[in-house]
């Protein structure tokens, strides 16, 4: 910091360098080579020295930051440079010698000039005369020096930064990859001269390394591994010594050049020559900083590239990489990847370091790791990467760095086993597990010898995401190990091989756990499952093992398997193992129950093992309690154990049977033993007693009162025909008992007896009850009391009531009387009773019709009945009669049937005659109420209305002239009328027989309609002249059109054309017609058929063919005139053409017709040209008046004026135009001349004719005439002037071609002609050769051969010359403006050229070479500036034109609105106000992703922006990229950099966003392709990011809505397609949201927080569907359903959509129930929509209760926990759908209508089912149960109560009508639901009876004695003597009070009384023999087993 005098100098001017410096000294000396370097500029001495830090040549001159003057000590020598050249002897600086000698001018330079020296004293003292190494010293360059090299100062406290940050970022680290630095020291001196030492750095084991270091460089493919220590002590702190391993890596040469070739498709020597020219070494290395004291890792450690010194890019990975890198030219960045050119050097050095990354580091990477487990217990994954985040910029090069690690590790022995501390393996050989993973058995598989790695996450990633991701731990992966280790596996426990199975099972196949002994059996055993094989297992619960056990060995345990497990084995697709299933019952019961005596033997009674039978007796118990017995029943397995005998049978006698499952049997019940009786000798089977009479028994028998299967078991063979009358009645009352109870579950009253009413029976049962004779039959004729027989009743009969008068003789069809068969008739299900209707409709047939006449009188009482009943018969039978002949109409047809009479009151009666025959006459013909004539009208059976037939009669006999008719016309034109008044739709046979049959009359004759037209007003212009005219207006739409007079067909148009052009048509082009009127509607009438494609090109063709020359057109001067001089627009050009008529041409359709019809819109050329033509003839006659030549001549250049809009530049059509002349002709144009040179030429030139003085120049330049002025030639003059460039600057030139790419030179050229204002730039290669004399001799070689040149319309300034000669600042250095004005980019041409000439305004030298290819003459080297370039070769040329359409926007920034800190480098770079840009290519096809930088001209870098960028960038030195270098190790970046940013955050991007408003407004259909989407640069990610920040305030109108209106994002609600599905964006559309975007262009996942935009997230989308619930559920209803705006589908996923984003569902209409009603969700009230039972509730209730089955069970569920109105179905809800739905509310009793009954059977089926989370049991106060007999429902509490019978299944229908008779309520048997009363039925008999007490007297009055005595059959079943004595004393009261017994009170005989009343006879007595003896006051009965039980309890002998 210290300053030195300056009187001892060289000079003066270099005081400056006599203040505060930097000195650097290092103990090596400075070569020759050094020496000679330091002056050379752009060039290094190192070039070829490829393992120097200073290889780039660049080195140096990085002093210049902070000094203008370096020293440089060495040796004996000390260099001062001076490139300002301030000393002017020593211009560039001078060289002192360091020793006491004099020079050769006799002075000692050392002692005259010891002030330079004196700054060097703090390391050379003054006495030493040899510097022993090198010190450089760099004086600072201070405050208020003005240099040109740099004009920021650099200050003492800048140079203290300076080595602080190279202290905290440089120091400790600079060393790792130097090959010859051990020490570096930082000092510090004030100004005092003391010294402080800052920091030192030192390297430990110096010599060691340094052999190391050497080592490792000398040798090609070799790799080694050292330990380096380097100890940094700063300040007074204590020393730190940081430990390292440093690994060095050298591929060999050749391996390196192959991969290069490879990638680059390139030669070995190419790539060889390439790698030498660049100085590029395959070699790397490594640097991994090693933890200290016991620490894990090393802490804050960033991962940095080095070139052998450090560089500012930080990779973040845990060790440093060296290498010889490709960087830019500020050495801050590598080289950008995307600025790469194919076949370009910077292709190669891009793709060197690609190979760097890819290939040589992860070789030497995967060495460290195996050189770190083999000599440390570090953990080894501490030195993995992790995986680098993105591929942009510069860690785009190391991003599959990673990856190729792993594959090179991947076969070394780096991968640590787990619980095998020290072991080692590579990664094939082993099982990976991520850190942390729970659910990875790793003791289990430890235990099983299992080799496990256990990899951090980020390691674990890399192979999950590579091609070794087979060896992540999973199911699939550890099962071959288990499998190889299927012993251990047997050894293990059984938690841990439960433990295994999950595991395994956890993948869900169970190939998985196949083979491995990990499965339970229920032996507590555990098997494997045999992959292959054909051993089934079987899954059994407990239940199931315990009846099963015995029958198959191989049973699984369920129950000590999970439940993943469990459904593994059932899932499983080798269908290996299963659960106990219906197959599995039946093999179990086929085996127990081997085939006895034939598999279709109904029943064996033989070889029945009693161990057998009970085991069959225990199965259907056990198989009632199955949980699968449902799922049984309906599968195959039930049909497979109909075929066995299953059934235990107990036959007469206690023998035992077995019967087949399929033929059923009877379950025994409580029959008495007259029933079991009966059915044995019917040969009816029985079940044994002691099988359980649960639901399967259920399933296989039948109860006894089971009528079908009794009629089906009777043996078919059986005759009827000897059955007596009384065993014909016992039939009849069995089946009529039996058939009551079985087909009605309600009775109804029919006086005193009970009749049952219920669907019929199977057709099998109804054929075999039809073979018995129990039918009433009634004989034919009139019905009577006797006329009844019993019989068999065939299919034909019919069921007659009481209300038929007569019955028809019809054969074949027997009556049966229906009020004695009504139970047979209900039973068979035949087509109903007959009433009287129904019989008359029998006799009306056309069949039967024709027998009733057989029987006198018989025939007219029909046809009285059938008017007397008229109005019941019905259409169908209505209509037949309408067809018999009934109506009396006279002459000789007598009776017609009404269908063929015509109603005398009808407008048809007009057009009959009377001898027509239609009209009724007699009692038929007589009007009035109920007559016969008027019923038949009532019914239309008599023609009123005007049909078909008619119509063609009637045309047809009026058309007939040859038969008189009256009044014909008046009939024609009635009928004609009625057709307009009548319905359309005709038949194409009546419309044929209208439009050929001449039956109109019209102007005194007949016509056709396709001859004549109606009266309509409309068309009178059309038609009148051409077509005869009916008297009547046509007003149906339909008949006109079936007439052909809807609209006037072309034909007749076009005849009435002509008709009306007939009277004025002639010769000339103008006629005056007088049917102007006509004309022109024809005309408009065509014109609209023209327009509505009803008219042909044919039909057009035909009608001008037709008009020919005819006059046709009115034109705007009320004249007709022909076509071909008629034009449509109101233009004037002369009298030769005619504009058609204004009015005439708004008429629709009118120019398209007359444009069809040949008349255009103006005149053509070929017109034109032919109308000239005309005109020239016209002026050739001599005598032509002159008003007449005027107006030709004015006529003839108005067509010439319009002529020049179509020929303007056509040589071809200027060669035959006429033109007029002064002369008044008309010439050719290429004869005549144009005088612009004014005054009045004597004569014109010969061959020539001077145009007419009326021709105007512009019109005589438009059609290319020649100009008099044309004549007039100048020449130029030549010259020539030179200049030099000094040939010092070669080397300058060179270097700047190696930064300029050969491929951009153009750039350059277009720069020129842009900063010189031109307009047109033009290049051309001339490959001829020339020979001038006037060449400058030593350049004759150059100038003759092939050139290349450029030319543009500007010219060459004297400033343009001079900036030529001045290399690097150019001729435009002051203006700021220009894009060259850095004076580099002329230099380009020397890519081409050894020399360039330009070529100012005036040319020196030879001119052809130069202007040859621009005309003969040098207009264009006198007007603009060009310049060539000689060529070095001869370039091929191609050429290809292209159009596109390109959308610019531009905008700029004043200076003063940058940053303060930014100031300075407007001067410094030279910059304008800066300007920036964007282009956006409208005709770019698809998505654009590859764009350019400009900086006015394109710059060779891609962007991934869709649009080409401009701005006033600073540019990288080679002028090719912009400077955009990446931050320092401290985040900072370059001034220029941030510069850059600053234009792309601050200028591109508000402009891009106006852009994008602009291209929404003017392109919004394109406008999508132009959003920045995935950036994949720097400056692209900058400006995409900036863009979408300035999205969240804009008001710019950037995004389209559904609505095609553009919108700002702020008021927009914007889809998100990542992240909301699709069904919502089609919700939000179809409610046509005006400020919904549907399709938002930008990537709205690409901002983490999008501020105060609103997309439609599920907060904002519940918002609107609330807002919007009746637009919603109006859409959903309105949809169509073959295009639905929305489906089902749509509304789940925005449901889902908003659950899983847990907002409130409360009023959104989301619900879609099962009614497919949308409704809204709600938190309150009562009204649910149910997730559960949904099929059974819709049934009940209706689809509007339950969920859309559409909605899947799981998600069903969770809107059920959303606690809203969707809920599953429990015992409240059901007590809320009663109430709403059913009206049931808590009651004892409720009445119920007919219709409801099928409603609430089906409601207790529900309660009663196992589905039904509740039960009947549950809703006991409401009135649910069914009542027999009664419209009455009672609630469970009530029928419990007391009073109320609980009726039995199987209860006898005998029992049941007493009950009803009685008055008491009986409820219906209910599954699941029993009575508190379990007594046996006679117990419950007699305590009803009790309760009702009732004598017998009131008994008997209330029941009809059939009824009672039915009864009392019943009830006598169970008196037997055992049951009798178990009686308690109140039931036995009740017995003995029932009448029950017959009796006789003297000669009286007694139907019923009580066992109190009567007294039994012996059994030996009989009444015959003592009823003389007995008293008349007692009642006497006979003696029967039932009294006798009675009476016998308690020894009631008084009673016998």
């Amino acid at each position: 910091t210290r300053t030195f005098d300056s009187n001892a100098l060289v000079s003066p001017k270099l005081s400056n360098c006599q203040g505060p410096t930097i000195i650097a000294t290092n103990d090596a000396y400075f070569l020759l080579k050094d020496w000679k370097a330091i002056t050379t500029i752009l060039n290094s001495s190192k070039t070829q020295d490829e393992t120097s830090t200073g290889k780039y040549g660049l080195g140096f001159r990085s002093c210049y930051h902070v000094t203008d003057n370096p020293h440089i000590l060495s040796g004996d020598n000390l260099l001062i440079l001076d490139p300002h050249k301030r000393v002017e002897e020593y211009p560039g600086g001078f060289e002192l010698k360091t020793k006491f000698e004099s020079n050769e001018d006799g002075v000692i330079e050392r002692t005259e000039f010891s002030d330079h020296f004196a700054p060097f004293a703090a390391v050379f003292s003054p006495n030493d005369e040899v510097y022993k190494g090198t010190a450089i010293r760099l004086p600072l360059r201070l405050s208020g020096f003005q240099s040109k090299l740099k004009a920021t100062p650099t200050t003492v406290a800048d140079a203290r930064k300076m080595f602080n940050d190279f202290i905290a970022k440089e120091l400790p680290e600079a060393m790792l990859f130097l090959k010859n630095l051990v020490e570096i020291k930082l000092v510090e001196i004030n100004e005092s001269g003391d010294e402080a030492v800052l920091a030192t750095a030192k390297l430990e084991n110096a010599d060691d390394v340094a052999s190391h270091r050497n080592g490792a460089r000398a040798k090609q493919g070799g790799i080694s591994h050292r330990a380096i220590d380097i100890t940094l002590r700063v300040g007074s702190a204590l020393p730190e010594t940081r430990k390292w391993i440093v690994t060095n890596f050298v591929e060999k040469n050749d391996a390196a050049v192959g991969y290069m070739a490879e990638r680059l498709k390139r030669s070995r020597n190419e790539v060889q020559e390439s790698m030498t020219a660049d100085k590029l070494l395959p070699q790397v290395g490594l640097a991994f900083p090693l933890p200290q004291n016991g620490a894990s890792s090393v802490s804050n450690f960033h991962g940095r590239l080095f070139t052998l010194l450090p560089l500012p890019i930080i990779t973040s990975f845990p060790l440093h990489i060296n290498g010889v890198l490709a960087l830019v030219s500020s050495r801050q960045n590598l080289r950008n990847a995307v600025d790469a050119e194919p076949k370009s050097r910077e292709e190669f050095l891009v793709e060197w370091n690609r190979v760097i990354f890819s290939e040589f580091v992860p070789k030497a990477w995967a060495s460290l790791l195996q050189h770190l487990v083999s000599s440390s217990t570090l953990d080894v994954f501490n030195a993995w990467p992790s995986a680098v985040a993105t591929r942009d910029g510069d860690p785009g090069y190391w991003y599959p760095l990673p990856s190729r690690l792993l594959e090179e590790a991947a076969t070394k022995p780096v991968w640590p086993l787990h619980g095998k501390n020290g072991r080692f393996a590579v990664l094939s050989g082993v099982l990976v597990a991520k850190e942390g993973d729970r659910t990875a058995p790793l003791a289990e598989l430890q235990a099983c010898n299992v080799p496990v790695v256990v990899v951090p996450e980020r390691v674990f990633r890399l192979i999950e995401a590579s091609k070794f991701n087979g060896v992540i731990l999973s199911p699939q992966t550890a099962y071959p190990y288990l499998k190889n280790y299927k012993s251990d596996v047997a050894e293990l426990n059984s938690a841990a091989k439960r433990v295994i199975c999950d595991y395994l099972v956890s993948a869900g196949d169970i190939r998985f756990i196949l083979d491995l002994p990990i499965i339970p059996r229920v032996q507590s055993k555990y098997t494997s499952i045999a992959a292959h094989g054909n051993t089934k297992y079987t899954i059994a619960s407990k239940s199931e093992s315990e009846i099963f056990n015995t029958v198959d060995p191989n049973l699984l345990e369920e129950t000590a398997m999970s439940a993943a497990t469990l459904q593994l084995l059932l899932n499983d697709p080798a269908k290996r193992t299963r659960c106990v299933g219906p197959e599995d019952v039946a093999r179990y019961l086929e085996l127990q129950v081997p085939t006895f005596g034939g598999a279709r033997l109904a029943q064996i009674t033989t070889g029945i093992e009693p161990a057998r039978f009970q085991w069959l007796i225990r199965f259907w118990g056990w198989l009632d309690g199955w949980a699968k017995l449902g799922q049984l029943r309906n599968s195959a397995s039930w049909n497979t154990m109909q075929s066995l005998h299953a059934l235990p049978l107990r036959l007469s006698g206690g023998k035992s049977a077995l019967r087949l499952v399929e033929r059923s049997a009877v379950r025994p019940g409580n029959m008495g033993p007259e029933v079991v009786k009966s059915l044995t000798e019917l040969d009816v089977p029985v079940l044994d007693e002691n099988v359980s009479a649960g639901s399967a028994v259920q399933s296989v028998s039948k109860p006894y009162t089971d009528v079908v299967f009794v009629l089906q078991s009777i043996p078919k063979n059986k005759s009827f025909r000897q059955l007596s009358q009384a065993t014909r009645q016992t039939l009849h009352h069995f089946f009529s008992q039996q058939l009551s109870a079985y087909l009605q579950p309600t009775l109804e009253y029919y006086g005193r007896r009970v009749s049952t009413f219920q669907p019929t029976l199977d057709s099998e049962s109804r054929k075999v009850l039809r073979t018995l004779p129990i039918f009433p039959i009634l004989s034919p004729g009139r019905q009577t009391p006797d006329s009844v027989t019993f019989d068999v009743s065939p299919e034909g009969a019919y069921f007659v009531d009481g209300s038929a008068q007569v019955v028809p003789s019809i054969r074949d069809m027997p009556f049966v009387n229906y009020k004695q068969g009504t139970t047979l008739h209900n039973a068979l299900g035949v087509r109903g009773v007959l009433d009287e209707i129904a019989v008359l409709r029998l006799g009306v047939t056309p069949n039967t019709w024709t027998q009733q006449d057989r029987i006198p009188g018989l025939l007219q009482s029909l046809v009285d009945r059938l008017m007397a009943r008229f109005n019941e018969l019905g259409d169908a039978t209505r209509a037949i009669i309408k067809e018999l002949p009934i109506v009396e109409v006279g002459g000789r047809a007598g009776r017609r049937c009404p269908s063929e009479v015509i109603d005398p009151a009808s407008s048809l009666a007009g057009l009959y005659d009377a001898e027509d025959e239609v009209l009724p006459i007699g009692v038929f013909g007589r009007e009035g109420a109920g007559s016969y004539i008027n019923q038949l009208r009532s019914y239309g059976m008599i023609r009123g209305t005007l049909t078909h037939p008619i119509i063609q009669e009637r045309v047809a006999r009026i058309a007939d002239q040859s038969r008189p008719m009256t009044a014909r016309s008046e009939k024609a034109l009635r009928l004609l009328k009625l057709l307009d008044q009548s319905p359309a739709n005709l038949p194409a046979s009546v419309v044929k027989l209208l439009k050929e049959t001449a039956w109109l009359p019209a102007a005194n004759g007949w016509y056709s309609t396709t001859e004549a037209w109606d009266s309509r007003a409309k068309d009178t212009l059309l038609c009148d002249l051409v077509r005869p005219r009916v008297p009547v207006t046509i007003s149906s739409t339909y008949l006109r059109n079936t007439f052909g007079w809807y609209r006037v067909p072309f034909e007749v148009l076009q005849s009435q054309l002509l008709k009306a052009l007939e009277p004025e048509s002639g010769d000339s082009d103008i006629s005056q017609v007088n049917n102007h009127g006509r004309i022109e509607a024809v005309l408009k009438e065509l014109a609209s058929e023209v327009q509505a494609g009803r008219i042909s090109e044919q039909q057009i063709e035909s009608l001008m063919d037709s008009l020919g020359d005819t006059a046709w057109v009115p034109s705007s001067s009320g004249t007709l005139c022909v076509g071909r001089r008629c034009i449509l627009e109101q233009i004037n050009v002369g009298s030769k053409y005619h504009s058609v008529s204004p009015s005439l041409l708004q008429a629709p359709g009118m120019q398209s017709l007359l444009t069809q019809m040949g008349i255009p819109r103006r005149p053509t050329p070929a017109s034109l040209y032919s109308t000239l033509r005309e005109i020239a003839h016209d002026l050739s006659p001599s005598g032509i008046s002159p008003t007449l030549r005027d107006a030709l001549i004015h006529t003839s250049i108005l067509l010439l004026e319009e002529l020049a809009r179509t020929i303007e530049g056509q040589d071809e059509e200027f060669k035959r135009t006429l033109v007029p002349t002064e002369n008044c002709q008309l010439a050719l144009a290429p004869e005549v001349l144009f005088n612009d040179m004014g005054g009045d030429p004597t004569s014109s030139p010969e061959g020539f004719q001077f145009a007419h003085p009326s021709l105007s120049a512009s019109l005589a330049i438009t059609i290319g005439l020649r100009r008099l002025s044309d004549e007039d030639f100048q020449d130029g003059s030549d010259g020539i002037e030179s200049f030099h460039i000094g040939e010092d600057l070669t080397v300058r030139i060179k270097g700047v071609l190696q930064d300029y790419d050969l491929d951009h030179s153009s750039n350059e050229w277009l720069a020129n002609a842009e900063d010189a204002k031109a307009k047109v730039v033009e290049f051309l290669i001339d490959e001829a050769e020339f020979k001038g004399r006037r060449v400058i001799k030593r350049l004759a070689s150059f100038q003759s051969g092939p050139a290349l040149v450029m030319h543009n319309d500007a010219k060459f300034t004297e400033e343009d010359f001079k900036g030529l000669g001045s290399i690097g600042q150019g001729g435009k250095s002051g203006r700021v403006d220009t894009i060259g004005r850095f004076g580099l980019g002329a230099l380009s041409f020397y890519h081409f050229t050894e020399y360039h000439r330009p070529t100012p305004n005036q040319n020196r030298g030879d001119k052809y070479p130069l202007v040859r290819s621009f005309g003969s003459q040098d207009e264009h080297a006198r007007r603009h500036g060009c310049y060539g370039v000689d060529l070095k070769s001869k370039p091929p040329l191609g050429l290809k034109e292209l159009s596109e359409n390109w959308l610019v926007t531009k905008t700029t920034k004043p200076k003063d609105e940058f940053p303060a800190d930014f100031h300075p480098l407007f001067s410094h770079h030279r910059l304008p106000t800066p300007t920036f840009g964007l282009a956006l290519n409208l005709s770019a096809v698809f998505n654009i992703s590859n764009s350019r930088l400009f900086a006015t001209l394109p710059l060779p870098i891609s962007t991934s922006l869709p649009v080409h960028v401009h701005a006033t960038w600073i540019l990288a030195q080679d002028r090719r990229s912009i400077r955009y270098d990446a931050p320092d190790a401290a985040g900072t970046r370059p001034l220029d950099t941030r510069y850059n940013e600053h234009i792309l955050i601050h200028g591109i991007a508000p402009l891009y966003v106006k852009t994008l408003a602009h291209a929404v407004l003017q392109h919004p259909r394109v406008v999508r392709k132009y959003w920045p989407a995935e950036t994949q640069d720097g400056p692209s990610r900058v400006v995409k990011t900036e863009v979408y920040k300035q999205l969240l305030s804009t008001n710019e109108r950037l995004l389209l809505t559904c609505q095609g209106q553009p919108t700002s994002p702020r008021e927009a609600i914007i889809h998100r397609p990542r992240k909301s599905p699709q069904a919502v964006q089609k919700v939000l559309q179809a409610l046509h949201l005006s400020n919904f975007v549907a399709s938002p262009y930008f990537d709205t996942g690409f901002l983490e927080d999008w501020g105060s935009l609103r997309f439609d997230t599920p907060d904002e989308v519940s918002k609107i569907l609330r807002d919007n619930c009746t637009p919603l559920k109006d859409i959903w209803r309105t949809t169509d359903p073959l295009s639905p705006a929305l489906t089902s589908t749509d509304i789940l996923a925005v449901l889902e959509y908003l659950v899983k984003g847990q907002e409130s569902l409360d009023g959104i209409p989301l619900l879609l129930r099962g009614d497919r009603e949308l409704v809204e969700f709600c938190r309150t009230g009562n009204q649910k929509i149910f997730a559960s039972h949904r099929n059974e509730l819709s049934k009940l209730f209706g689809n509007g209760v339950v969920l859309s089955p559409e909605v899947p069970d799981l998600f069903a569920q969770e809107l059920v926990k959303l606690s809203g109105n969707v809920a599953v179905l429990d015992v409240d809800r059901m007590r809320d759908l009663l109430r709403l739905h059913g009206h049931i509310r808590p009651a004892n009793s409720s009445s119920i209508s007919g219709a409801e009954n099928d409603w609430h059977d089906s409601l207790l089926k529900f309660l009663a089912s196992s589905t039904c989370p509740f039960s009947l049991e549950d809703l006991p106060d409401l009135p649910l149960l069914p009542t027999v007999g009664r419209k009455l429902l009672v609630s469970l509490n009530y029928a419990r109560s007391g009073g109320v019978w609980w009726q039995s299944p199987y209860e006898d229908s005998a029992l049941t009508a007493v009950l009803l008779l009685l008055d008491v309520i009986m409820v219906k048997p209910i599954p699941g639901v029993t009575p508190t009363n379990e007594a046996s039925d006679i117990s419950r008999i007699l305590g009803l009876f009790r309760q009702l007490g009732l004598t017998p007297s009131q008994i008997i009055n209330k029941v009809a004695h059939q009824e009672w005595s039915a009864f009392v059959r019943y009830l006598k079943s169970w008196l037997q003597h055992s049951i009798v004595e178990r009686l308690t004393p109140a039931e036995y009261q009740t017995l003995m009070a029932l009448p029950l017994f017959e009796g006789r009170r003297g000669s009286n005989q007694v139907s019923f009384a009580s066992a109190n009343e009567v007294c039994m006879l012996p059994s030996t007595v009989s009444f015959a023999s003592i009823s003389r003896y007995l008293p008349s006051s007692t009642i006497f009965s006979a003696y029967s087993n039932e009294l006798a039980a009675i009476l016998g309890k308690g020894k009631n002998s008084k009673k016998r």
